[in-house]
C-alpha cells in the first residue's frame, strides 16, 4: 500500500536511500568523483545519505515542521531504517495514518531532489 501511489521516479529514490547509493559528496568520492569537499555547504558537517535526508540542519527543519503540522512531537531518528519504522509506527489506521504514510516518502523525495 505504501509505495503503490509513488511514481517510478519516487521509487527508484527511495530505493538509493535504503541501499546508500544517492549521490551525496562522501558517496561521490567513494566512486572516483574529484569533488574539492565532501562536506555540506549548509551546516558545514560531511554530506552522507543519512545526512541530505536526516541530519543536516535544513532537512531537520522540514521533518519538524511535518511533523509539527501533523501535531506530533518525537525524537528524529538519524538513520533510515530507523526514521522510516518510526514514522510508519506512529501512521496508525485511518485517515491520519495513510497521511503519514503518503508524507513520508514525498518529504524523502523533496530534500533528496534539492
Amino acid at each position: 500500500y505504501l509505495f503503490s501511489s509513488l511514481t517510478s521516479n519516487q521509487l527508484l529514490n527511495i530505493w538509493r536511500l535504503m541501499h546508500n547509493c544517492l549521490p551525496s559528496r562522501l558517496n561521490l568520492v567513494r566512486r572516483g568523483v574529484t569533488l574539492s569537499s565532501t562536506i555540506c555547504p549548509l551546516c558545514l558537517l560531511e554530506e552522507s545519505t543519512e545526512h541530505i535526508i536526516f541530519i543536516c540542519s535544513k532537512s531537520q527543519q522540514i521533518w519538524k515542521q511535518c511533523y509539527q503540522w501533523l501535531g506530533d512531537i518525537i525524537a528524529l531518528p538519524c538513520n533510515v531504517e530507523m526514521h522510516f519504522l518510526q514514522h510508519k509506527g506512529e501512521s496508525g489506521n485511518g485517515r491520519g495514518g495513510q497521511v503519514r504514510m503518503i508524507l513520508w516518502p514525498a518529504i524523502v523525495w523533496i530534500i533528496s531532489e534539492h
